[in-house]
């Protein structure tokens, strides 16, 4: 069948196609336009008067890009949000509205409450401007706090997310717009709170919370002394985030299975699969028991918190559902496109979800390509085609059945990563290979651990204290098994990596990133051909979100090492993260340094190296140690701060870190001019004295200073008499404030500096 066909035969495929392509299309097309709505009247008379397929193609594109301009006005264009773009200080107000739900479930006790507010009226006294009308606002609440649903009178202070300064780094401006939220709010207190539990929807809310807190209950019943594990049932049935879950994660991550891991089609799917089987002795009609399986997938939608994978999952399913209820032959692509109107009519911003793309992806992978897939395991799968199938023996056929399904099994895999590879290469920078054979194990693991939790549940309901516990202690033992099995497959070598999103540009031979990190804190990325190292890791509570999704962004599997200049925790705090993560086999560190057990466990310090002055680092990477000196007794540690000479090329870089006054002086003093001159000076703000002196300048001749600042607190800003010595020099500065971070590349005969928000400049060999 040709493609023409394939779509031709599917209206509904094409028609979801053409409300994907007029998503796009309000993407790009400019806000507030009428053209959208008054083509989408002219295309619904066209296809009245002449019913034919491409007047209601056209029509379907101009009407969902009627819907999506809409949904951009309601968030991005808000008058709120535009408001708030061109402040650059927060803004206090009072709010009134309801709270919906909580954005975040089971968070610990560490991370801030959050819930959904659906402001009526938003008053800032201060600038004398009041917001009427639908307002939907993420409410930040105290640490290990939560708000029920309710009627609620705030005060606080609103803002939008803070905007992305660092490749990789997690768009959550761009994020809480597709929910949309117009703003976020930082709480300072209730003013008054009057509890409504009037309306369908708070009662639906609580009921689905005691439902799930009921279910969390029962499936942890005899588990206190295995906290992983249940944390990961938890995760698998219910989609929770716990500590220890998150821990768990990695491996499923990477053996490409974490489908398995967080609630998702598959779950759903499996759900329906396992009520089937226990509706299917009791000898009912097939219709009443498919009609009863859709309110049962949309229920435990319902229980997981209505999380959109699993909504996305009970819709697709049930239109499955219908189809075999009508008696209607089903059609994968056919039932995928009326899904894909159902959601998008919903929600339209529901497309830029990755979870949306890898679900809709998938399916339509397999739908296209398991037929294909299947046929070099015709063979292994099907009997001898000149032996009849009545000859087969009970044994026989029990072999060849399983070898059917293991061979079925292979080609829904195959076809399920090659729809998944793009999408993970472009959302994850991330490919695993090893998942065409994990999935083979997993996914009938985690059918089982599924079945196991609905009978523990079952019993719980029936209150069958034994089996409860028997079938509870059995999930720990599948769970287990669900576990190494991932660990096991995410150890092979080769079976994931990373993928720079750049793999298809030419590299220069090195390269250094300076991330922009929050006050006090830093890290910087440098590549000297294949070999990858660190300067410096930032703070732990950077690393999850920052530095470790800039170097996946970067496609960095392993570091070659590490060098960490001081005992300030912004700077090396996520130390031993980095090096369980990466298995960094080389650190550097000062030898003067008191490190802090925190960073540097005693084995973990005994196994590092250390530097002094006039010290080289005999690697991949060339340094020279120009500070501090091997006999010093400095007691700030920003003074002990290692300052670095790199030569890459035809251009010296110096790392400062936090040199200040006593160490400029000291360099100067211990060193000889020639050896100072440098093309580059990366540098970050001394708290608490001068740095950058003019004669520090003057001496080192750099042509351009990276520097960190910061807005607060005060004594993290970059000075003004800095800005002025450079100007008066003509150093370029990039301020990170401004530049984000900032890319060195390291050409043969040029030096590109290249700053996130678009600053650019380019250097030649001072000698060539």
């Amino acid at each position: 069948m040709k493609w023409r066909d394939h779509f031709q035969s599917r209206p509904l495929a094409l028609l979801s196609l053409a409300a994907v392509g007029g998503i796009i299309a309000a993407e790009h097309l400019a806000t507030g336009s009428v053209l959208p709505y008054a083509l989408a009247l002219g295309a619904g008379v066209m296809a009245w008067r002449y019913p034919r397929m491409h007047w209601l193609l056209l029509l379907t594109l101009l009407v969902f890009m009627s819907l999506h301009q809409n949904a951009i006005q309601m968030t991005q264009q808000h008058p709120l949000h535009n408001y708030l773009q061109l402040r650059t200080t927060r803004l206090d107000v009072v709010a009134k509205g309801r709270v919906e739900q909580k954005l975040r479930r089971n968070l610990s006790e560490n991370e801030p409450g959050e819930a959904l507010f659906h402001a009526t009226e938003i008053t800032a006294s201060s600038v004398g401007k009041i917001w009427n009308g639908s307002t939907m606002v993420r409410v930040i609440l105290e640490k290990g706090t939560t708000l029920p649903s309710g009627e609620y009178v705030m005060e606080g202070w609103l803002r939008l997310p803070s905007a992305v300064d660092n490749p990789g780094q997690f768009e959550e401006r761009e994020y809480d717009q597709r929910l949309g939220l117009v703003a976020e709010m930082r709480i300072k207190k209730i003013v008054a709170s009057q509890e409504n539990h009037a309306g369908i929807l708070p009662l639906l809310l609580q009921v689905s919370e005691r439902c799930r807190q009921w279910v969390t209950e029962t499936l942890s019943v005899d588990l206190e002394n295995a906290p992983d594990e249940r944390a990961v049932i938890l995760a698998m049935a219910l989609g929770t985030n716990e500590a220890g879950a998150r821990e768990m994660k990695l491996p499923f991550l990477n053996s490409g299975t974490l489908h398995i891991f967080s609630v998702s089609g598959l779950h759903v799917g499996i759900v329906g699969l396992i009520f089937w089987m226990l509706l299917k002795p009791l000898g009912a009609p097939r219709n009443f028991m498919l009609t009863l399986l859709i309110p049962t997938l949309f229920g435990y939608a319902f229980i997981t918190g209505w999380q959109p994978s699993a909504v996305r999952a009970a819709i697709m399913t049930s239109v499955f559902l219908c189809g075999a209820i009508w008696h209607r032959r089903a059609d994968m692509l056919n039932s995928l496109g009326a899904s894909a109107l159902l959601i998008l009519a919903w929600n339209t911003q529901q497309i830029f979800a990755p979870g949306f793309q890898l679900s809709f992806g998938v399916l339509s992978a397999i739908g296209l390509l398991n037929k294909k897939f299947s046929v070099p395991f015709r063979s292994l799968s099907e009997p001898d085609p000149y032996l009849p199938k009545s000859l087969l023996s009970g044994w026989q056929t029990f072999w060849w059945n399983r070898r059917r399904e293991v061979a079925g099994l292979l080609s829904v895999s195959a076809a399920a990563w090659v729809g998944s590879l793009p999408l993970l290469l472009w959302h994850f920078q991330q490919a695993t290979p090893v998942a065409l054979v994990a999935n083979l194990v997993l996914v009938p693991l985690s059918f089982c651990v599924l079945f196991t939790a609905i009978m523990t549940l079952i019993s719980g309901g029936m209150h069958l204290s034994i089996f409860q516990i028997l079938f509870s202690n059995s999930n720990l033992v599948l769970t287990k098994l669900t576990v190494f099995s991932a660990q096991c497959f995410a150890a092979i070598p080769g079976g994931n990596f990373h993928v720079p999103t750049d793999f298809y540009t030419p590299s220069p031979a090195a390269e250094i990133t300076v991330l922009r990190m929050s006050a006090g804190g830093a890290a910087q990325h440098l590549r000297v051909g294949k070999k990858h190292w660190m300067l410096d890791v930032g703070a732990t509570d950077q690393y999850a979100y920052l530095l470790k999704s800039f170097l996946r962004h970067q496609g960095v599997d392993h570091l070659s090492g590490m060098i960490l200049s001081h005992g300030d925790y912004e700077h090396v705090g996520a130390a031993m993260k980095v090096q369980h993560d990466y298995s960094v086999p080389v650190i550097f560190r000062s030898a003067l340094e008191s490190w802090p057990k925190n960073v540097f466990p005693a084995q973990a310090l005994s196994k590092s190296n250390t530097l002094t002055l006039g010290d080289t680092t005999n690697a991949s990477l060339q340094a020279l140690v120009l500070y501090p000196p091997s006999d010093s007794s400095i007691r700030r540690a920003d003074d002990r701060a290692l300052v670095l000479r790199l030569d890459l090329g035809d251009f010296k870089v110096l790392w400062c870190n936090d040199a200040g006054f006593l160490s400029e002086k000291t360099i100067m003093e211990t060193w000889p001019t020639e050896a100072l001159h440098c093309d580059v000076i990366i540098r970050n703000q001394h708290a608490s004295d001068f740095s950058l002196l003019p004669e520090f300048l003057d001496a080192v001749k750099p042509r351009l200073i990276i520097s960190s600042n910061q807005n607060f607190p005060a004594d993290e800003q970059l000075p003004e008499r800095i800005k002025n010595d450079c100007a008066k020099r003509g150093i370029i500065l990039m301020n990170q404030s401004q530049t984000g971070a900032v890319t060195l590349k390291f050409w043969p005969k040029k030096l590109e500096a290249l700053g996130f928000h678009g600053h650019r400049f380019t250097l030649t060999p001072a000698n060539p």
